[in-house]
């Protein structure tokens, strides 16, 4: 693996990208660096390298509880190697600040966290609510979504593969291009909201049974057709993706982030 940065390095560099824009939007801070110090806000966090640090990981996964048990924990799952776990991202231009998960809580309270897409994103949600237990362990509760009540910050997840709607109808189920409305009124309540989909779209056989990802035909307007080159459908999707935030997200009140081509986590 090289060490410049490459789209969708996974969790760590997920969360620490996130609260590094939180905490850039929020106060601009500037950051020391090689080049004499940089602010946040001005620093391209996607450009640099990952560098070791004997004082990683930030959290257990053996000890924290929303782990999931899909097999998704490398360390449970037999992995014998533990070195992979220590390395932070480390931007060319600027040091981003080291995770504290109460500053986190106090930066954010109040506000609803939704990652919307696949299992990577169920990691991504997961990841976020580990690193704030091993800070504060003591306030969480956990149901469908992971609260932690005495900051009133809410992590929740929203289940949507392809972004777009996948409609039973007479013919089988039938993924349309041109609606998010199933998911979308869920989507309101978030004040920050990550996205994620690509993987899916490659799937060779997309009609197996299994039925919250399952399709028979795909709709592209007025045309219901079997299947389509897959780059041109999602393509269509993201478009339909970003009308919905365009037209329902106040860039000024909520923030919007997505992430495509994350890696997958069934190697």
């Amino acid at each position: 693996m090289g060490s410049k940065a490459r789209m969708g390095f996974g969790s760590l560099f997920f969360h620490y990208v996130l609260l590094a824009l939180f905490v850039a939007s929020s106060y601009g801070e500037t950051a020391g660096s090689s080049s004499g110090g940089r602010s946040l806000a001005q620093c391209n966090l996607f450009q640099g390298s990952w560098v070791y640090d004997e004082s990683y990981p930030l959290y257990d996964s053996a000890s924290c509880p929303f782990i999931s048990k899909m097999g998704f924990d490398c360390l449970k799952s037999g992995r014998p190697d533990e070195n992979y776990l220590k390395y932070r991202w480390k931007p060319d231009g600027c040091e981003l600040p080291r995770f504290d998960g109460k500053d986190f809580l106090q930066r954010m309270r109040g506000k609803t966290i939704m990652f919307v897409g696949d299992s990577i994103s169920l990691n991504q949600r997961d990841s976020l609510a580990c690193l704030l237990h091993a800070a504060v362990p003591d306030i969480v509760v956990s149901s469908d979504d992971v609260k932690f009540e005495d900051y009133n910050v809410t992590l929740s997840r929203s289940l949507a593969q392809y972004l777009v709607d996948i409609v039973p109808e007479e013919i089988g189920n039938v993924l349309k291009l041109d609606s998010v409305q199933q998911n979308a009124q869920g989507w309101l309540r978030a004040d920050v909201l990550i996205f994620n989909s690509f993987l899916w779209w490659n799937r060779s056989n997309p009609g197996r049974p299994i039925l919250w990802h399952r399709w028979d035909y795909i709709q592209d307007g007025n045309q219901i057709l079997k299947d389509m080159n897959r780059t041109e459908a999602m393509a269509k999707a993201l478009n339909t993706w970003a009308r919905w935030v365009d037209s329902n997200i106040d860039p000024n009140t909520k923030k919007v982030f997505y992430f495509g081509i994350p890696p997958t986590h069934m190697q």
